[in-house]
């Protein structure tokens, strides 16, 4: 096995020798032919300007200039070797190589089609100890114009180009993977934030395959206005980033006044594609170098005022205030590099092209972002709805203790009372005295009708909250003299909804039982007001109060709250220890049926 090892290591070590170009010696210049105008029998190589292989050659804004590169090749070696002539610029409309008698035409706005992803290339094969000169012309009609000259060997390309495609595949299948997820997550939530982000990472993937030339290698060989729908392409990525950014914050309702200054601004920029698109269609090519610089300072204020939204709304959202910062400052650094080298304030040679790696970047956090932030928001509303089920059921369990409570003190006051009576009369029976047996049944029957209309009082069935009360302190305070209940209402509607009388009845009994088997008060005060929209119970004492944070809720509170929840009500309880107690709750209007 070492063997083996050992003898495919130095295969492709020779191998790899065999491919690189190292024997090949290379110079190179170039000419700037201004206008465009000159032919190869034109040219005067005394005016060429020595370049290295390798090195960026940018000549900044172009209006119908060509560029006339002298590339002189010599095999060192005793053998034929073919190599590429590589111009590594995928977005150059056209680039034409003479080669003796021949020329060939490759470039993006021709309809041929690039043999190798990662580059524009040309082969040339040098015979052993040959020297070529070679003549490329590289044109560009308006535009930044930059290029850079290298050699490549074939198998260099090949594996270059491979890697390229497999990376840009699995870049395209993270964002195809990334809109297909949102526009679910759109599906299910209907909200606007996902479609901004479905249209800016479209966008993002439309700029890759133009930038890459896989849109042109794979897709539309022979479509010739790449070059101006990269351009385009980039412009709406831009505004789309920073509406989806503004949208993200939730600048558009939080800073009115910036929102629409971007809004504004983008639309300026929409302006200005249709009218470069209008000046280019109809060749004035005069004026699109200012409309591209004003296109650049209108970038430059949508990032200024986005920075400046988002710092203000860091003391709203952190979080999301971060991520922006985040994804959003290569977006910034790209913009303001543009703008500079556009004025030609930094070196020419400084590489601007970033935005394909900017946006990978951002379009993935953001994605990241948005699916995780609903993930997160899918799971506190399952825990919420959970608790929400828990509650209603404690409120159901709390109702139905007290329901058997109530029967329990019903059946025990029914068994000790007048099952007691009930036997008296059945011995009277035996002694016939029917005087006596009289007396004891129409006793029987005044203390069942009072004790009925205890449980239920007559006017309850009819709304009259207020007398019911009224009847019961009534009946509590002839029966005992230890304390005093003092009730009174203030614009308390005579009647109201059965129901909602019936559970306020309720409430208010067990309220004063509590109170007087455990606050030992001398003096109660109830209280009702009556509201447009709603009907306030207020309950003070001077007991032994409580502590309200040390000390549970009993059974009896437990079963006043859930009656008060089942009303939508809500109920304030404030006390402390030998100051007595405060109950307040404030309960919705129910019309009354």
């Amino acid at each position: 096995m070492k063997i083996i090892l050992s003898i495919s290591c130095l295969f492709f070590t020779f191998y790899y020798l065999a491919q690189s170009n190292s024997g090949i010696e290379s110079s190179s210049s170039y000419f700037i032919d201004k206008n465009s105008s000159l032919q190869i029998g034109d040219l005067r190589f005394e005016n060429f300007i020595p370049f290295e292989r390798g090195q960026n050659v940018n000549i900044g804004y172009n209006e119908n200039s060509a560029v006339w590169c002298l590339i002189s090749l010599k095999n060192t070696q005793s053998k034929t070797v073919d190599t590429w002539i590589c111009i590594d610029n995928n977005q150059l409309d056209s680039i034409q190589l003479y080669n003796n008698k021949s020329v060939i035409l490759i470039g993006d706005r021709t309809n041929k089609t690039n043999t190798f992803l990662s580059t524009q290339a040309f082969k040339i094969r040098l015979k052993p100890n040959e020297e070529k000169k070679l003549i490329v012309r590289l044109k560009k009609v308006v535009s930044f114009m930059d290029f850079t000259f290298e050699l490549r060997s074939e198998q260099k390309l090949v594996n270059s180009s491979k890697n390229s495609l497999f990376l840009l595949s699995f870049l395209m299948g993270i964002l195809f993977l990334l809109i297909f997820f949102n526009i679910i997550l759109f599906i299910i939530n209907k909200q606007k934030l996902y479609i901004l982000y479905i249209i800016h990472t479209s966008l993002t993937a439309c700029y890759i395959m133009i930038t890459s030339g896989m849109a042109k290698f794979f897709l539309f060989p022979t479509f010739l206005y790449f070059s101006e729908f990269r351009i385009y392409t980039a412009s709406l990525w831009f505004i789309s980033i920073s509406i989806f950014i503004a949208h993200f914050l939730g600048i558009n309702k939080t800073q009115r006044k910036k929102y629409n200054t971007i809004l504004v601004l983008n639309g300026i920029n929409l302006l200005i594609i249709v009218i470069t698109i209008l000046l280019i269609s109809t060749n004035n090519l005069q004026f699109l170098k200012l409309f591209s610089i004003l296109g650049y300072f209108n970038f430059i204020g949508v990032i200024f005022i986005t920075l400046w939204a988002t710092f203000v709304n860091y003391s709203i959202n952190k979080a999301n205030s971060l991520y922006v910062i985040i994804a959003f400052l290569p977006n910034c650094i790209w913009g303001i590099s543009v703008m500079l080298k556009a004025l030609q304030i930094i070196p020419k040679d400084i590489n601007t092209d970033w935005l394909v790696p900017i946006s990978i970047y951002e379009v993935i956090l953001f994605g990241y972002i948005l699916i995780r932030n609903y993930f997160d928001t899918f799971q506190k509303n399952n825990l919420l709805n959970r608790a929400i089920v828990r509650q209603k059921e404690f409120a159901i369990a709390s109702v139905t203790n007290a329901q058997i409570k109530e029967r329990s003190e019903i059946a025990n006051l029914l068994h000790d009372k007048f099952g007691s009576q009930l036997s008296y009369i059945l011995q009277l029976i035996s002694t016939k005295d029917t005087i006596l047996i009289e007396q004891n049944i129409k006793l029987i029957s005044t203390e069942l009708r009072d004790f009925s209309h205890q449980i239920m009082p007559k006017s309850l069935e009819d709304g009259d909250l207020i007398s019911s009360i009224q009847d019961q302190i009534d009946f509590r305070t002839n029966l005992n003299t230890e304390y005093s209940i003092c009730f009174s209402n203030y614009d308390f509607p005579s009647q109201i909804d059965t129901k909602l009388a019936f559970n306020i009845y309720l409430i208010s009994l067990e309220i004063i039982s509590n109170a007087i088997k455990y606050a030992k008060p001398v003096e109660i005060n109830i209280e009702f007001y009556g509201y447009d929209d709603s009907l306030v119970f207020q309950y003070t004492d001077d007991g032994i109060g409580f502590d309200n944070e040390s000390t549970s809720k009993g059974f009896g509170l437990t079963t006043i709250e859930s009656r008060v929840i089942s009303m939508n009500g809500k109920i304030e309880i404030s006390s402390k220890l030998n100051e007595g107690t405060l109950i307040q709750i404030v309960i919705p209007k129910i019309t009354r049926k």
